[in-house]
């Protein structure tokens, strides 16, 4: 499942998975819109406030190809 598709599903905004996960708002946007890819750190901490609904090969899959 997307991150995208998860914090939809759970009416939740990017400023709340920025402070749930202690990263910025603009980083959540940037992981959801596949514009960037999280640290390791980053995207463990992304899996496990998702309950491991989007696993590190979602994230790795939703990547945008050529940025």
């Amino acid at each position: 499942m997307t991150l995208s598709d998860y914090m939809r599903g759970e009416g939740m905004t990017d400023d709340a998975m920025s402070k749930k996960i202690g990263v910025s708002r603009s980083a959540v946007t940037q992981y959801r819109l596949g514009d960037r890819m999280p640290k390791p750190e980053i995207m463990l901490r992304l899996v496990e406030a998702t309950g491991n609904v989007v696993s590190p090969l979602d994230l790795a899959s939703g990547l945008r190809r050529g940025k």
